[in-house]
Formats: C-alpha cells, sequence, structure tokens
C-alpha cells in the first residue's frame, strides 16, 4: 500500500480547497441537475460547456499542485510515480473493469428490452459527430487528470492527516472522497451516482496500492471516451426506435 498518506502539516488552503471540493461542487452539481431536462444543448453551448469546464478542472488542479509545491511536500507521495503492480492492483483493476462492462450491459438490455433510457435524458450534453467529439477530448483529458489528482491525491491524503491516521481514518479518506466526487455527478441521476461512487472506492484502492496516480489517471480517462462513445451511440439507436 502507499508508503506516505499523512501531509506533514495542513494548512489554510488545504482546508479550503476541501471545503471547495467537498461542500461547493456538490452543492452546484445538485443546483446544475435543476432544469436539465429541459435545456437547450446546442453546438455552441456543448463546446462552452466542455471548454469552460475543462479550464475550471486546469485552473483549480493548478492551485492545489502550486500550494503542494509552496509547502515543499513531495509529489511522489501525492502519487507522480511508478505505479507498483501486485496482487491487490490486478484484483481491483479487474473489478473496476467488470462493474464498467455490467454497466454497458445495462444499458444495452434497455434496448433490447425496447425501454426507454431514462439515463439518456441527462446525457444530451455528449457529443454528436466526430468535431464535436474532437473538443469533448479537452474536457476528458482535464477530467481524467484534473479530478484523480484532486479527489484521489489530495483528498485522500487531506482527509487521512485530517483524521490522525490509522485504519479508521483510512476507510473515511477512501469513502468519502468518493461520495464528494459521485454527488458532483448528481446531474446524470441517482443511478449514476450510486455506480460512481462504487467505482470511485475501486480506484481510490488502485490509488492506495498501487501507489501511483498513473493508472486511475489513465483508466478514468479511457472509461470517459468508451462511456461517450457508447452512450451516444444507444441514444442513436433508441431515437430510431421510438421515432
Amino acid at each position: 500500500m502507499k508508503a506516505n498518506l499523512e501531509i506533514a502539516q495542513l494548512a489554510f488552503i488545504d482546508h479550503l480547497l476541501f471545503f471547495f471540493l467537498a461542500i461547493l461542487l456538490p452543492v452546484l452539481g445538485f443546483i446544475s441537475s435543476k432544469g436539465i431536462e429541459n435545456f437547450s444543448f446546442d453546438r455552441e453551448t456543448k463546446l462552452n460547456l466542455y471548454y469552460s469546464n475543462g479550464f475550471f478542472l486546469w485552473i483549480t488542479a493548478g492551485v492545489m499542485l502550486t500550494s503542494w509545491n509552496f509547502y515543499e511536500r513531495s509529489f511522489v507521495d501525492l502519487g507522480f510515480s511508478t505505479p507498483l503492480w501486485n496482487g491487490m492492483v490486478l484484483l481491483l483493476t479487474i473489478s473496476f473493469a467488470l462493474l464498467y462492462l455490467l454497466e454497458l450491459f445495462s444499458k444495452k438490455l434497455f434496448q433490447l428490452l425496447n425501454k426507454k433510457m431514462d439515463w439518456a435524458k441527462n446525457l444530451r450534453f455528449l457529443p454528436e459527430n466526430g468535431n464535436e467529439f474532437k473538443h469533448y477530448l479537452f474536457l476528458v483529458v482535464a477530467a481524467g487528470f484534473c479530478e484523480e489528482v484532486l479527489f484521489r491525491g489530495f483528498l485522500i491524503n487531506y482527509l487521512y492527516t485530517f483524521f490522525d491516521g490509522g485504519n479508521y481514518a483510512l476507510w473515511l479518506a477512501i469513502i468519502l472522497p468518493a461520495i464528494f466526487f459521485s454527488l458532483g455527478h448528481i446531474y446524470q441521476g441517482a443511478w449514476a451516482v450510486a455506480k460512481i461512487t462504487i467505482g470511485s472506492i475501486i480506484l481510490s484502492g488502485i490509488y492506495l496500492w498501487s501507489g501511483s496516480l498513473y493508472i486511475v489517471i489513465l483508466l478514468h480517462i479511457f472509461v470517459d471516451i468508451i462511456s461517450a462513445l457508447y452512450a451516444r451511440f444507444l441514444i442513436n439507436k433508441e431515437e430510431q426506435i421510438f421515432d
């Protein structure tokens, strides 16, 4: 397991970042979920969404990394190190892949049963063509890197230190960031929140047992790309079925 989780001394900006990530972002996610069904996602709106959210993530992660460096903390301790491959990392990675495949299968099952996909109404921000997808990749990379650095690297270390270490602190440091992160996606619906919570806990395990952010960053980016492509494919098929 990751050798060093404890931050030598928490600073005011650490508490400020925690408040922002754990409280403010989920609240903003809840507010944005209101009325999303009636919102018009034309091409211009989508591109603005991709770039505004992407830059927002890069700036937030940049602030955290700058403060981390300012207080002379090790980036290796944060997770910027060569991952350790062991049985637990392999098991958790396989578990994450199976969870993801189950999610894809459940969406396909809805179509096979000729049922309306209620989850799709919250995903109209997804790209509809190759041109939009190129812009969407900016957001995907930003989310994959920045969200893992913030919710995995920073929050786990912060909470473990805040609760004074030990097994109790470790479990809180694993579970709470997963909840905070999933609540930020409440605009996608209750099922998405539950799915993301479980997936986030597994990713936290991979981060801790590998001692590195690199695996979880790559998994995050890969899942976001495939999920967007597959969801768009199913949405297009449903529009044909129920036309």
